[in-house]
């Protein structure tokens, strides 16, 4: 059933050659659509999914980037979105029949990995990690660290370290923690909708990664799979009325539930939740990437942009030739007045390498997520004590949000290395501590 399946996202990624360009630009949703439920079915029912499976970055970036081309698939080229300078980018776009292709072969990919690594993991022994500690003392710097405004990664290394040790059999102070830590992500990152959602995976990561219940259609199951969509809405909204949206006078937490209801009500949601969950940017900013590699306004980097992680401390006054990263390359040509600014417009991975190898760049997209998928295993096999090894991949696999948004393996890397005095602090406070 696996292998037809995915002759079938073969055959779907080459017919869309063939397909009209206008036919692509508005009903091209149909297609990301239709494979998304034929593949998520035969993962929720032919490969014995479980809740823990999620985590997988290559499961993660099929569901995301599916995600974005179906809903921005269809909202952008119908003028949806207050930003809707890429609706009328998209729509003259001339060659849908070579990068829809090219998407589709991407997704498959995931979806062969994530098939491939389902079943490795159901053959892994239930994992236990070992007895807690007392852990306060460590949520105590992450709260520190947010009035500080370190870095999020700093935020996130004290995270990963609280929430390993976190008692799980006291479910009263779990969840107290829990609700303390959602609030302060919206007090805290009201302006980084990524950060709040970061935090929330990182709840769900440490609640299921232990658990080997299989996803079935049963009615617990279901309300769970409906509850975690309308918490994460609920959060992205909340954020927006903080930043302004929707220009409500009073945005204090008392009036968070009448705001948002409010808010969903307004004539202008459709167009200001596209871009709440910047389905404008992710839809538009791939195709209109992926446009101007192909027509020459984006050179080809051929691998430069995949090593600039080497380059990262040294400045470029020293080295002019210095890489620069595929998001840096497409803001200064797409909005320069943001580049001026040093601002920078995600473009994702795939799109990336397409920037760097054309179709070639599939090859490295495999073996780059074979890589990342070995690090979930790792945290499978390793989880009975936190160490630096199981940092690494929980941390890696963690910010593999923001990663598979767009934003360039160098930023990936460098979040990992503001995270390590993380670790080494935390272990010295356990220490001191027994």
């Amino acid at each position: 059933m696996r292998q037809f399946v995915l002759i079938i996202n073969i055959f779907l990624s080459i017919s869309c050659f063939f397909l009209e360009n206008k036919y692509l630009i508005y009903q091209g949703y149909l297609i990301y659509l239709f494979q998304f439920i034929i593949n998520m079915t035969v993962l929720c029912f032919k490969s014995r999914l479980r809740f823990n499976h999620i985590f997988i970055p290559s499961l993660f970036s099929y569901i995301f980037i599916s995600i974005n081309l179906i809903l921005g698939g269809y909202l952008v080229p119908r003028g949806h979105g207050v930003f809707d300078k890429y609706y009328y980018d998209v729509i003259q776009i001339n060659n849908y029949n070579l990068f829809t292709p090219y998407l589709l072969f991407s997704l498959t990919i995931f979806y062969y990995l994530s098939v491939k690594y389902i079943t490795k993991t159901n053959n892994i022994q239930r994992i236990k990690k070992s007895n807690s500690k007392t852990y306060l003392v460590i949520f105590l710097f992450y709260v520190l660290s947010l009035f500080l405004k370190t870095p999020v990664a700093v935020q996130l290394g004290f995270l990963i370290v609280f929430l390993y040790g976190l008692d799980k059999k006291k479910v009263k102070m779990k969840l107290l923690f829990y609700f303390i830590m959602l609030i302060l992500s919206l007090r805290f990152y009201s302006f980084d909708k990524r950060n709040i959602i970061v935090v929330l995976f990182l709840i769900l990561f440490f609640e299921t990664i232990a658990s080997y219940r299989y996803i079935k259609l049963k009615f617990k199951n279901i309300l769970l799979i409906l509850f975690l969509p309308v918490l994460f809405l609920f959060l992205i909204i909340t954020a927006s009325i903080n930043r302004g949206y929707g220009e409500f006078e009073d945005t204090s937490f008392k009036s968070v539930f009448s705001n948002s209801i409010q808010y969903i009500k307004s004539d202008y949601f459709i167009d200001a939740i596209t871009d709440n969950l910047e389905l404008n940017y992710n839809y538009g900013a791939t195709y209109v990437a992926l446009d101007y590699v192909n027509n020459g306004i984006i050179d080809y980097q051929y691998g430069l942009t995949l090593i600039k992680p080497l380059f990262i401390f040294i400045p470029r006054d020293l080295y002019p030739n210095k890489p620069y990263s595929f998001m840096h390359l497409y803001t200064r040509e797409y909005q320069y007045s943001e580049w001026i600014k040093g601002s920078s417009l995600p473009v994702i991975f795939p799109v990336e390498l397409f920037g760097n190898f054309h179709y070639l760049g599939l090859i490295i997209l495999f073996f780059f997520y074979k890589t990342l998928n070995t690090m979930y295993m790792v945290i499978l096999r390793e989880f009975d004590k936190m160490n630096f090894k199981l940092f690494l991949s929980i941390f890696f696999v963690i910010t593999h949000l923001f990663f598979i948004r767009g934003g360039g393996i160098d930023l990936y890397v460098l979040y990992f290395i503001f995270s390590i005095p993380t670790y080494y602090l935390s272990r010295l406070i356990l220490l001191k501590s027994n």
